[in-house]
């Protein structure tokens, strides 16, 4: 059972303020990361061609990391021009 946290009213809260930035630079920077990772084929060797990996991860995660990313950065700039 979820209970959605819209139902609650939270007043200017340090630690929730924290916990949104550090997750908001997280997915930032895990885009930035990913893009220049190695990646692990199924024989077992690890290819660390450039090309490659971004080949890969535009085919895999670059679509729900960037859906992450943009979101987060919409939701401040939607709460700093409403506020």
């Amino acid at each position: 059972i979820t209970i959605p946290m819209a139902v609650f009213t939270f007043g200017d809260n340090l630690f929730l303020d924290f916990m949104a930035w550090t997750t908001r630079l997280f997915w930032t920077f895990d885009m930035t990361m990913s893009s220049l990772t190695g990646v692990v084929l199924t024989d077992g060797s690890v290819q660390f061609d450039v090309r490659f990996i971004l080949k890969r991860y535009l085919k895999t995660w670059l679509a729900l990391d960037t859906f992450i990313v943009v979101s987060d950065w919409m939701e401040l700039i939607a709460a700093g021009a409403g506020g």
